[in-house]
């Protein structure tokens, strides 16, 4: 009777650890699962994040973190015959990754606008990587080269048309030299549709205006928004006084980037013109006072589209396919999204008299 009963007793503590294991495995696994899982899920969301960019405002600090992998440094060298010697120069900026295989963004006087002998990336990691200039326009001082690299990081783009005065202005670069790089600096939007003259003969318009300190080697780098967006390519600070940077809307080569990463070339279409703003030429003439857009038509090339479609001299265009054209900056813009072969209908005033042509684009 004692051994039966010692062994039914041994049979039930048998169960009762066996059971207890089943429990304490089960629940290990659940848990380990349920960690797996969630950790799973978060890192989706952080893929997901990434694809589709972030939708909240950042801290300075880090909207900066979340684009620096974004942004280079641009080492260009040129050399040049001084008398029996020749010199070599060295002109260092910034430019930003705009797509993962090795597309970049900068500005044209970085690059020595096309005339440098070679132009060095140095990534966000150290490594160097000489790159080949593939579109360039010193009207825009904007300009496109490529390494060859695969899997970067390509920054996010925003809407500078989206801006409003006061909003956060996050300018990251190289100011000084590459002992500086990956210097972030801060501010506010101060403007919007800035002009600026250069040695008196070369206009930038349509331009941002930060107070977010830019400094030579800054040119080129990212001016970016609270969600680790950019909206602006940095391009100049006046020396005359402090806290007036410039950088050139995003969205004035968004259309030349899409072109340039698909086909690997960007040929831009031309209305075979020459024209001043409409506000300079009032100043220069006193004409056309009533009008308050609009850029006038200097001069028409022979056999240009403007000329077969019957667009003359002193035409003042105001529109193109009902974009409204204020300044050269504007129809640049504009004329960036089409392609040869299509057409375009370009609206004008001649003399009082509003007339429309349409221009077939070669």
């Amino acid at each position: 009777m004692s051994n039966y009963y010692h062994r039914k007793q041994s049979s039930k503590i048998t169960w009762i650890v066996i059971v207890s294991l089943v429990v304490v495995v089960g629940a290990s696994l659940l848990s380990h699962y349920m960690i797996f899982s969630y950790y799973s899920s978060e890192l989706d969301s952080l893929k997901e994040q990434q694809r589709i960019g972030l939708t909240r405002d950042l801290t300075i600090a880090s909207a900066a973190d979340y684009v620096m992998p974004s942004v280079v440094g641009i080492s260009s060298v040129t050399f040049r015959g001084v008398g029996i010697e020749e010199v070599r120069y060295e002109a260092v900026g910034t430019g930003v990754i705009v797509t993962n295989d090795g597309y970049i963004l900068t500005n044209a006087h970085v690059i020595e606008k096309g005339q440098a002998d070679t132009v060095i990336v140095i990534m966000s990691e150290g490594t160097q990587l000489e790159s080949q200039v593939i579109w360039l326009d010193e009207r825009l001082d904007l300009a496109m080269i490529k390494v060859d690299a695969l899997e970067l990081v390509p920054i996010r783009m925003g809407d500078s048309d989206k801006l409003v005065i006061g909003e956060t202005a996050i300018a990251i670069g190289n100011p000084l030299g590459l002992e500086f790089q990956k210097t972030v600096t801060s501010g506010i939007v101060s403007g919007l549709d800035r002009t600026i003259e250069l040695d008196g003969t070369f206009v930038i318009e349509n331009l941002i205006q930060t107070d977010a300190s830019i400094n030579p080697g800054n040119s080129g780098g990212p001016l970016v928004n609270s969600k680790g967006e950019v909206i602006g390519i940095n391009t100049i600070k006046m020396d005359t006084a402090e806290g007036l940077g410039f950088a050139i809307p995003i969205n004035s080569v968004k259309m030349i980037v899409e072109e340039v990463t698909k086909n690997g070339a960007f040929n831009a279409v031309e209305l075979g013109v020459s024209a001043l703003p409409l506000t300079t030429y009032q100043e220069l003439t006193g004409k056309y006072s009533t009008m308050d857009s609009g850029i006038v038509v200097m001069r028409v090339l022979p056999g240009s589209v403007s000329e077969i479609a019957g667009i003359k001299k002193d035409d003042i265009i105001t529109h193109i396919d009902g974009v409204v054209i204020n300044n050269f900056h504007n129809l640049l813009t504009a004329l960036y999204s089409y392609k040869s072969g299509e057409a375009a209908y370009i609206k004008v005033n001649r003399l009082g008299v509003v007339l429309e042509f349409e221009v077939v684009f070669e």
